[in-house]
């Protein structure tokens, strides 16, 4: 648990009488924890025993301290028992019973009260109030002591006390003060130690007079702060780390917080990155390292040297010599918001961060925000989740030309996996989500996936899926009878679907075939391109396309406006017809902001 920021308070237990049950069937309440916060959600997990029928909820509903009404969230999801990974490759993991889910939409910095009420009608019913705070951004240290970093080549006027390398700037800083760095060019790599303390980071920060940009000498990172702590870089260009190779898992890094994998073992905590720009890099910040906690990545941009297509027009593409991701990260309470990424492998990737393969308790990875981020031009994806945990959240993301798939989720240990409020354009491989190694605890809700149809093919467990648009037909798979489908908009059929109970997949000729044989889709609905105002099928001919001439815009009287169903709990904008509409953008309402905001 995130001590720094979480204040866990067990205000009230209410065990209330319940008839008897089944011996299995009734519920037994066990820990309820708070598995750490970001900027706008807190994440939750409740174990319990017992449901073995499978009908117990968990509903949740939070309030700021002091304020007296109290405003739903999300429903916990009910976990247990659902097979994750594989014997070959990351475990293969059968899931505890308990319950999960995050509670979205909140502020900054802010202590809220949390009220989570358990109910089975088989017995066993309780209700726990609890206390939370969200991680808030970074704010500079008042009257902190200032360092002046100069180029090598200034010799003019300069103020007292300055340095000429990073290295010794940051030496000499303590916790709370600003490190000012002056236009110029600074050839170098750096280990740094020096460790700032919550409320008090060691800030970093471009003076902005001209660029100021950091190049690297050596052959693996730039700037290597796995030891480090609450350090802040903001207003920074970082360009080449000094590999000259690119090679994207461990070397060309520029901020190397941790790599379990090459036993760089981190104790990096509270790291802030914002505002700055990263050229030509492999990896430009390495957090694989479940150690890592509270990072807070937004605002910058992120210009790598891949070639999205060149693995498509040549099979024999070598990955090792460009650039991987911009973000790869472990842990937990991270926030990664308001990027521009374009030019990489994977946008951002949330990786095994553990000693080993597969689940590790006490090595999860839970509690990360990825959001309002722009991605495009990515040889495999935009987001990748190939070892998560729960409460991680991909929300509000624009994402344009993929070589593979959208988001790669699996193996999940088990879940939720929020994917809310997404659009995706021109994936070539028809794979929006790729759910792979028996991905489980996925919840996709209002999204809008205009990739050619939904080619999955690989089965994945207790995922629920609503109010979204597939723009193509779907092929899907799943192990659970409990997974479930409805109040979404498909392109055309027909409809390919492997059941729980069928080792083959069978084909309904339509949307309305599937529903009558599955149950699922009732309040489904087919949609066309003249559904949109301007949207276009892509040809997904290795053509790139360019992210501001893509418009997901609804038409008025689209056959999804006003056709989804409302999602007690989820954040959106107030729907300006008589309902909200199916898909990530409300008809009527303005573009949302994606990539870096202005300065505050």
């Amino acid at each position: 648990m995130n001590t720094d920021y979480i204040r866990l308070i067990a205000c009230a237990a209410l065990f209330l009488l319940a008839g008897a049950a089944g011996a299995g069937d009734a519920v037994e309440a066990g820990d309820l924890v708070v598995q750490g916060t970001t900027v706008r959600s807190i994440a939750l997990r409740w174990d319990i025993a017992g449901d073995d029928n499978r009908n117990a909820e968990v509903t949740v509903s939070y309030r700021r301290q002091g304020e007296i009404n109290w405003q739903p969230g999300l429903a916990m999801l009910r976990i247990g028992g659902e097979d994750t990974g594989t014997e070959t490759y990351m475990n293969d993991y059968e899931m505890p019973s308990q319950f999960a889910g995050s509670i979205l939409g909140l502020s900054r910095g802010v202590t809220y009260e949390i009220r989570v009420v358990l109910e089975d009608e088989d017995g066993g019913n309780r209700n726990m109030v609890m206390e939370a705070t969200t991680r808030d951004v970074p704010v500079a240290t008042a009257n902190s002591r200032v360092l002046h970093l100069y180029p090598k080549d200034e010799f003019g006027v300069k103020n007292e006390p300055n340095f000429d390398t990073l290295g010794s700037a940051i030496s000499a800083a303590f916790p709370g003060d600003t490190v000012l760095v002056y236009g110029g060019t600074y050839q170098g790599s750096y280990v740094v130690q020096n460790r700032g303390e919550p409320g008090k980071p060691i800030k970093i920060q471009g003076v902005g007079d001209k660029e100021a940009v950091f190049v690297g000498d050596r052959w693996n990172a730039l700037i290597d702060i796995h030891n480090a702590a609450y350090l802040w870089f903001e207003g920074l260009t970082f360009r080449d780390p000094g590999t000259h190779d690119g090679h994207h898992t461990g070397n060309g890094v520029v901020i190397q917080a941790g790599n379990r994998k090459r036993n760089i073992e981190s104790t990096c905590v509270g790291l802030t990155v914002r505002y700055c720009k990263f050229e030509d890099f492999g990896t430009a910040i390495m957090a694989s390292d479940a150690n890592c906690r509270d990072f807070t990545i937004t605002d910058n941009s992120f210009y790598g040297r891949q070639n999205w297509l060149a693995p498509l027009e040549n099979k024999e593409f070598n990955y090792l010599r460009y650039t991987g991701s911009a973000v790869t990260i472990s842990g937990s309470s991270h926030d990664i918001g308001y990027n521009y990424i374009e030019n990489v492998r994977t946008g951002i990737r949330v990786t095994n961060g553990r000693d080993g393969r597969g689940f590790r308790k006490g090595q999860e990875n839970m509690a990360i925000d990825i959001y309002g981020n722009e991605i495009t031009q990515v040889g495999r994806d935009f987001v990748d989740v190939s070892e998560g945990d729960q409460n991680i959240i991909i929300r509000d993301n624009f994402c344009v030309n993929s070589g593979r798939s959208g988001f790669t989720i699996g193996p999940v240990y088990g879940g939720p996996i929020y994917v809310i409020s997404n659009v995706l354009y021109n994936v070539m491989r028809s794979l929006p989500m790729h759910l792979t190694r028996n991905a489980t605890g996925i919840e996709a809700y209002h999204n809008t996936f205009v990739t050619g149809g939904w080619a999955n093919g690989e089965p994945f467990s207790n995922s629920h899926f609503r109010n979204n648009i597939f723009v193509g037909r779907p092929n899907l798979a799943t192990h659970t009878s409990y997974t479930s489908f409805d109040y979404n908009a498909w392109k055309e059929g027909p409809v390919t679907y492997g059941e729980p109970s069928n080792e083959g997949a069978t084909e309904f000729a339509s949307l309305a075939e599937f529903t009558a044989n599955t149950g699922m889709e009732t309040n489904g609905r087919m949609i066309e391109y003249s559904d949109f105002e301007k949207l276009k099928r892509p040809l997904l001919k290795l053509r790139t396309y360019d992210p501001s001439e893509i418009n997901f815009h609804l038409q008025v009287e689209s056959t999804v406006e006003d056709a989804a169903v409302v999602i007690t709990g989820l954040p959106r904008q107030l729907p300006i017809g008589n309902g909200p509409d199916m898909g990530a953008w409300e008809l009527g309402q303005d573009r949302p902001h994606y990539g870096p905001r202005p300065p505050e």
